[in-house]
């Protein structure tokens, strides 16, 4: 089994923050969120969703994530 960490930290008063990472060459995956569970449930259903349907994306250079 696939060890998987999730931890909550305080909440963002600008915006609601969902982080994942990690992957088999390091032993797992990561989640880090700041709001509640069901809030970032609900964010992280909505971006699988179009990540799935989307088409591949172009590697952006010198970018800001999220912007």
């Amino acid at each position: 089994m696939t060890k998987v960490s999730v931890t909550r930290f305080p909440d963002d008063p600008v915006c609601l923050r969902v982080s994942i990472g990690g992957g088999e060459k390091i032993g797992g995956y990561y989640c880090t969120y700041r709001g509640t569970r069901e809030e970032s449930i609900e964010a992280l259903e909505k971006v699988l969703l179009a990540l799935k349907h989307m088409p591949e994306q172009p590697i952006e250079e010198n970018s800001e994530p999220g912007i």
